[in-house]
């Protein structure tokens, strides 16, 4: 009786070192999904992160356009101006910011300015 039951054991003791094998590999498998996981989540961070930088740069650009588009329409509604223009000699005294003698060019220039 002792050899069967020693024999009875040893199938058992079989099984359990399959199972162990398959518990182990199975950690194997949840270890490498992990590893998977974690550097998808860094791939993400890095594509949210470099989205998030060009969602910017196209703000500026979207800003920089919308004067651009801005200034164009500015400069052609005055390519279009067809109202009067006056031209008349200015009233006021010339603030000049140089020295005296182009202060003074600039006066003689202001007063011998003539409308046509």
């Amino acid at each position: 009786m002792t050899t069967s039951t020693t024999c009875s054991t040893t199938p058992t003791q079989q099984q359990q070192q399959q199972l162990l094998g398959n518990v182990q590999k199975q950690r194997g498998r949840v270890h490498q999904v992990l590893k998977c996981v974690i550097n998808l989540h860094i791939e993400f961070l890095m594509l949210e992160s470099e989205v998030a930088a060009l969602l910017s740069e196209v703000r500026t650009l979207n800003d920089d356009f919308a004067e651009v588009q801005r200034l164009d329409s500015l400069i052609e509604a005055l390519r279009n101006y067809s109202g009067p223009t006056i031209c008349h000699e200015w009233p006021y005294p010339l603030i000049f910011k140089g020295t005296i003698d182009e202060a003074h060019v600039a006066q003689i220039l202001n007063n011998n300015s003539s409308c046509s």
